[in-house]
């Protein structure tokens, strides 16, 4: 498989992702597809398959679960959606305040409580007759406060890489979550799927539902806003995460990624 320049073969995560939606019978929203890339590192990918199978089952299957992204269909195609906790208001679309444009629907409601990882995170990465080529390990007590912090405000949707991971305990209180990557090259990219995991587990989610003006009825799911709410003490990126339209009413559920620093 060449790339679209035909100047060599693809070699990343995203010149497969690419191939793959160009060659969809949807049409693909390619700035909004952009622009998610652009928010993700590029790493190579590496191996081969001794098997017929197709592009997108490899992507989706082998690939995806290891980054912060997922990919909808939107009202002008196809397009990817990643959050991550570097996100600014710089970064939003728009805002939205409550009691002006939009208005509180029901409590706020936590996903995840803040815990603490206090076993490690080990990705293995590539494949050396049937072995991992690398393995990293990730663990809070590797690192000092300031770079978990760091590293806890370059994560995003992290929970989707845990389709391959096994949890097996250690000694009491700790697990060590295992991360399969073997099409991954190079120590760059496990590195950055076991940070994501770690930050992960060092923050806190809320979702809160509000219903909007109708005006806001263009909003896709993905959306980055400005969301202020001086009654939850909130003013910051949210991200929607969910929409629905039942004739006038436009009501949305937003997601906002807190990072803890230790």
């Amino acid at each position: 498989l060449t790339n679209t320049a035909q100047a060599g073969p693809l070699r990343t995560v995203h010149d497969l992702l690419v191939l793959v939606l160009s060659s969809s019978a949807y049409p693909v929203d390619w700035p909004r597809l952009y622009a998610a890339l652009g928010r993700v590192p590029t790493f190579d990918v590496e191996g081969y398959l001794d098997e017929r199978v197709g592009v997108w089952d490899f992507v989706s299957q082998q690939l995806l679960p290891l980054l912060p992204l997922s990919v909808r269909v939107g009202p002008r195609g196809l397009y990817a959606i990643t959050a991550d906790f570097s996100s600014t208001v710089a970064d939003t679309i728009g805002t939205l305040r409550a009691g002006v444009d939009c208005f509180r629907s029901g409590p706020v409601q936590y996903e995840r409580r803040l815990r603490d990882l206090t076993g490690s995170i080990v990705v293995e990465a590539g494949n050396n007759g049937g072995q991992p080529a690398s393995t990293v390990e990730v663990s809070p007590s590797s690192m000092v406060q300031g770079h978990r912090a760091r590293l806890a405000q370059q994560s995003s949707l992290a929970g989707q890489i845990l389709s391959r991971v096994q949890q097996s305990p250690t000694h009491q209180g700790q697990t060590t979550q295992t991360i399969k990557a073997p099409w991954l090259a190079g120590d760059t990219g496990a590195h950055y799927v076991a940070t994501q995991r770690l930050a992960f587990q060092s923050a806190q989610l809320r979702t809160v539902r509000y219903e909007m003006r109708p005006e806001y009825v263009e909003l896709e799911v993905g959306d980055l806003v400005r969301l202020i709410d001086f009654e939850l003490s909130i003013d910051g990126p949210a991200y929607l995460s969910t929409l629905q339209i039942d004739r006038s009413r436009v009501v949305g559920t937003f997601t906002l990624y807190d990072p803890v620093e230790r």
